[in-house]
């Protein structure tokens, strides 16, 4: 279902589970092509416990919850503890999965030409390594405004007309201001 779903053109993404391991993840997210998510805190909450399960004496941003499941394999990290939503807060693997389904959907329609791989190429190649301090594992935790950044961002990686004459098309949608780049139109910004 995974190889149909991307062939599709569907991002398969599923929790890593809450079991605490620290070297496997639950099923369905440890099958091959499927994007794997493991849950880190967004803000300091302060000391926590989860019934049942483990505690985290201090938490802040990036730092990975107690209860995610974390393995070498594992795809990438999003804000999964503590998550507020129809006026509940939760924690959860299941918490960080729709940041990157979201993630997933919206660098699908920003780039219809990419493939899968691409689409997860930028979500794990754009985001902020944060190192699991369970197993010492890295892993990059989602950072869509950086993955939805245009390939040609820079004058290095610009795109250039061939001839002395022609057109190319192209955008700047969150394109970021190049050093000595001027204002454009009275604006400041990139």
């Amino acid at each position: 279902p995974v190889k149909n779903a991307k062939a599709a053109g569907i991002v398969t993404v599923a929790a890593s589970g809450n079991e605490q391991f620290t070297d496997g993840i639950s099923s369905p997210a440890c099958t091959p092509g499927v994007v794997s998510v493991g849950a880190v805190y967004d803000a300091n909450v302060g000391s926590i416990a989860y019934t049942g399960l483990c505690s985290d004496t201090t938490t802040a941003a990036d730092r990975v919850a107690c209860f995610s499941n974390s393995a070498s394999f594992l795809t990438l990290l999003a804000p999964g503890a503590m998550i507020a939503a129809a006026g509940y807060s939760m924690a959860g693997t299941s918490q960080a999965t729709p940041h990157v389904t979201g993630a997933a959907a919206v660098l699908r329609a920003a780039f219809p030409g990419e493939t899968i791989d691409q689409t997860v190429a930028r979500m794990t190649g754009s985001g902020t390594l944060v190192t699991d301090t369970r197993n010492g594992i890295s892993k990059p935790r989602l950072n869509l405004v950086e993955a939805a950044r245009p390939a040609n961002d820079d004058f290095a990686n610009r795109a250039a007309i061939a001839a002395s004459s022609g057109s190319a098309g192209g955008g700047n949608v969150l394109a970021t201001k190049e050093a000595g780049e001027p204002a454009h139109a009275g604006n400041a910004g990139g």
